[in-house]
């Protein structure tokens, strides 16, 4: 495995080889529509809070009607009506150049993605790469949804790519049995299942269609109740056409803000923390964070190309050679998996003054890995590939490519590289009962607040339960090691806890291992858990506080040398953490001058008013959603103020806001009604406003995952919609 420990980014907590997410779907790992790893539907989601936000009172057309009662519109703007109706029936988003009204046609895959009439939208390449990762096309119908995802594997027999599939983005026990079908003229495999990610239990239909050592996946889904009925027939919005499939890489168009860690543009990833550049060729591409860990989950980046797709990662130097270091990984992956493991290195690959020794085993299911680490410069490179078998010696030359660009950064250039980032990470991320932004994580349940650590992270609030709870997960890329909050029952024997916790993490049995007690720090426990990982002498450290029905543990874990490295950030992060009954709390009204405020802690927002009589109450979605809020203020004297969170990690966060700009604009046209659209500022955050004259002010803004929708009409009231929104804000 991996030097780092690895535990983060699987399909599950615990375990260091992960659950499933880097094996199982062919070269993209296993892909769910529309977000990968932990993704779920989130078109879906959106359609959802639309309906939501449509069906709170009539909010949206309180201004308009008022509007519309008092006179008739001007030809300009009946004109300006026609042209915005247009824009948003053939638009998915404001700024597209696609129409999607209109057939799209694929020549290097030879696909047709039909439009089916009114109420639908085709998505072209530059669309459904931002809401299906690695989707050459796809189309969208009120609640259901199609892509089409093509996986370059010469040799892959589809009926095994469909059971792959099955198991790694299925909820178990929901799989059809494959079944050989033919799609138009071509010889096809379909299979169908369901999934429940962020909260909306998803029925799917894939077909695999074997072309020129291509696979086309042709996929479509739906919620599979609670919204109004919709279907997509794959055989009338897909034709395959005659000719050879020539194919070329798909990469992901995402748009991924600077954070902490790292800076991608186009073909280029910089990572100060990691101390490592990235440049590709011409013909691949680069993705990060959550479509990076669907399919590498212990990868800081991963290089897409034609055939494969390769994991990078950058960790400290090693007391061993990086060549016998990979080897001893290879081989215990393999018996993880339950596969041989590989008698030795099939190639040696020379880049210049490099060179990488690479070692293959078989992967469950019909694909394979293809591994090799290096030490350059101080620190250690593991490249990481999955493909099909027939295409061993191709994604061997890749891996020469990819390593030829990458460059290890100076101790200066990465402290130049660093002022050059932002100074606090935006992820804002929210579960049932935590949340984790700059400020800290929150476990509200428990009134549990803890500092994030000195070095940056990426993190992760798992939805685990049981009486062991993996609460949130750190990867700590600067020092190569994971650190894990976990929520444990009380136990007689504090060290034995320790030591089943630690075992949690690691991905082994209790049995395997002894825990050695160490100095208490201050009133928290501590023990020392060691273990091999990959023949290297690793270790967690677990420190732990009694409370009165819970045992809450930080496990850090990772090579011995790259905890010890990490010590004094993580005795930092420990010391950070408090309990506090107001932290438990998680909406509150407080009294603020001659006004009011509504503090909502868990999603992160505060909405403030000029006078006392403002009243806030929850709103319900039509399906029950993980990690959304609808909250609607009103006044006795008339005006109406709704906020509407959503978090959806993982996704494309400005075509998300986007699409709901373009959402809300029809809603509102609808009424006949023009809105005015306009770029402003939400605090610091750019945002989107829509205005219909007189009538109610929409404003989106998005923020590290967060998705706000405010929606405020003051029709008929002495106040404006403007007055109401500037009281909305974000808390640290």
């Amino acid at each position: 495995m991996s030097p780092g420990g690895g535990s983060f980014g699987g399909g599950s907590p615990g375990g260091q080889y992960g659950g499933g997410g880097q094996y199982g779907g062919g070269q993209y790992g296993g892909y769910r529509p529309p977000a990968p790893k932990r993704g779920g539907p989130v078109a879906i989601i959106i359609v959802v809070a639309l309906i939501a936000m449509s069906l709170v009172g009539g909010l949206v057309f309180y201004g308009v009607r008022h509007y519309r009662e008092r006179r008739q519109a001007t030809e300009h703007e009946k004109e300006e009506l026609r042209r915005q109706q247009e824009d948003v029936a053939t638009r998915i988003v404001p700024d597209s150049d696609n129409d999607a009204t209109r057939d799209y046609t694929d020549e290097d895959f030879k696909v047709r993605i039909r439009w089916q009439g009114e109420g639908s939208k085709v998505l072209h390449p530059s669309d459904a790469s931002r809401v299906y990762p690695f989707a050459i096309g796809g189309l969208m119908r009120d609640s259901c949804h199609m892509a089409v995802v093509p996986d370059y594997s010469p040799g892959i027999d589809a009926e095994q790519a469909a059971v792959a599939l099955a198991k790694a983005t299925g909820t178990p026990g929901t799989a059809s049995a494959p079944t050989a079908v033919r799609f138009g003229s071509f010889p096809a495999v379909r299979i169908t299942l369901e999934s429940a990610e962020l909260g909306v239990p998803t029925v799917f239909e894939h077909i695999f269609v074997p072309r020129d050592g291509w696979l086309l996946r042709l996929s479509t889904w739906k919620a599979k109740a609670g919204l109004k009925p919709c279907e997509i027939k794959l055989e009338d919005a897909v034709e395959l056409l005659d000719g050879e499939v020539r194919g070329r890489a798909i990469v992901p168009q995402r748009r991924v803000a600077p954070n902490r860690l790292f800076r991608v543009e186009e073909r280029m990833f910089v990572s100060p923390a990691q101390r490592i550049r990235v440049t590709v060729p011409e013909g691949m591409g680069l993705v990060v964070q959550r479509d990076a860990a669907a399919i590498h989950p212990e990868a800081a980046v991963v290089v897409v190309a034609k055939g494969a797709t390769i994991g990078i990662q950058s960790d400290p130097p090693l007391a061993v050679p990086a060549s016998t270091y990979a080897a001893q990984d290879a081989a215990l992956r393999a018996q993880a998996e339950g596969v041989p493991a590989p008698t030795g290195s099939f190639v040696t690959k020379k880049v210049g003054n490099r060179s990488i020794d690479l070692f293959a085993f078989a992967s469950p299911g019909p694909y394979e890995t293809i591994s090799g680490m290096i030490a350059v410069d101080g620190r250690t490179i593991t490249l990481r590939s999955i493909a099909a078998p027939s295409q061993r010696a191709e994604v061997a030359d890749k891996i020469a490519a990819v390593l030829e660009g990458i460059e290890i950064l100076s101790d200066g250039q990465a402290a130049d590289l660093q002022k050059e980032l932002p100074t606090e990470d935006p992820t804002r991320l929210v579960a049932d009962d935590r949340s984790l932004r700059a400020s800290g994580f929150r476990h509200h349940k428990l009134g549990l607040r803890m500092a994030l650590p000195p070095d940056p992270i990426e993190g992760e609030l798992y939805d685990s339960t049981g009486q062991t709870s993996f609460a949130l997960a750190l990867q700590r890329p600067q020092y190569g090691v994971q650190t894990h909050l976990i929520i444990g029952p009380v136990e007689a024997d504090m060290l034995s806890a320790q030591k089943m916790v630690a075992a949690n993490v690691i991905g082994v049995t209790p049995s395997d291992l002894e825990a050695e007690a160490k100095p208490a720090l201050s009133t928290m426990s501590r023990a020392s858990v060691p273990y091999l990982l990959s023949g290297m002498q690793a270790r967690a450290d677990v420190v732990t506080i009694r409370r009165p029905d819970s045992f809450v543990h930080v496990v850090t874990s990772g090579i011995e040398s790259f905890v010890e490295a990490a010590d004094a950030d993580t005795k930092k992060l420990v010391e950070g953490m408090s309990f506090d009954e107001r932290i438990a709390v998680e909406t509150e009204m407080k009294n603020e001058g001659t006004g009011i405020a509504f503090f909502h802690h868990r999603f992160g927002f505060k909405m403030a008013f000029s006078d006392s009589s403002w009243t806030v109450e929850p709103r319900a979605f039509p399906v029950q959603l993980q990690a959304a809020g609808l909250y609607e203020a009103r006044r006795p004297k008339g005006g109406s103020f709704i906020v509407m969170a959503l978090n959806l990690p993982g996704v494309d966060e400005g075509f998300l806001r986007d699409y709901m700009e373009q959402a809300l604009a029809g809603m509102v046209l609808q009424n006949k009604c023009v809105p005015e659209r306009s770029d402003v500022h939400i605090g610091r955050l750019p945002a989107r406003k829509l205005t219909c004259k007189k009538g109610p002010s929409m404003i989106i803004v998005g923020s590290g995952s967060m998705l706000y929708a405010l929606l405020a009409d003051m029709s008929g009231t002495d106040l404006s919609a403007d007055d109401i929104v500037r009281g909305f804000s974000l808390l640290d």
